[in-house]
């Protein structure tokens, strides 16, 4: 893999500083998931969390302007602010919990959150979640240098394409694009965003 920065073309996909797909309020809606262990912690944590009058926000910390750290160190954004718009409207606290996304699920299903707050695809995970309704649409996009010459789908074969990881974009690449995946030098994921564009 190479790891020079100044060399590599990244590409992220879906859910860039653009736009963000439905709000992925989990455990904070009507009817739980059928059958998955998210699902059923989803129906535990909406009674939880009612009984309780604590809204626990799991969310990305760093995914501006949704969630991220303020210039005065604290959490802040739109999506933060909406969750606790939601909050004082039920009459419960609100507590925000920086997480990390691959944990989302093993958070949830523990307690340590009782919501997961975030630009969350919610297409295909319709039986994983409970999810409000969606605030925000958005679409797949590319992400790449203006002068990288990359002006289609085509002209990503045999470029190193970088996705965050457990996004849409890798369910997508490693589904139903996996041919479009299999033209690109390599498919690495990332953590988060911010740090592919940097």
């Amino acid at each position: 893999m190479n790891t020079d920065m100044s060399r590599r073309q990244f590409v992220g996909l879906a859910g860039s500083l653009a736009t963000v797909l439905g709000l992925g309020l989990v455990g904070c809606g009507g009817g739980a998931g059928k059958g998955s262990a998210a699902g059923s912690a989803a129906a535990k944590d909406v009674k939880g969390a009612a009984e309780s009058k604590k809204l626990v926000v799991g969310f990305d910390k760093s995914y501006p302007p949704y969630g991220f750290v303020g210039d005065d160190g604290e959490y802040t954004g739109f999506d933060l602010d909406l969750a606790k718009a939601v909050a004082d409207k039920q009459g419960w606290d609100v507590e925000y919990e920086a997480i990390d996304w691959d944990a989302k699920d093993t958070l949830l299903n523990s307690g340590a959150i009782n919501c997961i707050w975030n630009g969350f695809t919610m297409e295909g995970r319709e039986d994983d979640y409970t999810f409000s309704e969606p605030y925000m649409l958005n679409e797949q996009v590319l992400v790449v240098k203006k002068d990288a010459g990359i002006k289609s789908w085509d002209d990503l074969a045999g470029k190193t394409v970088i996705t965050q990881t457990d996004s849409a974009a890798q369910d997508v690449l490693e589904g139903d694009q996996k041919d479009l995946a299999a033209t690109f030098a390599t498919l690495d994921t990332i953590g988060e965003y911010n740090t592919a564009f940097m």
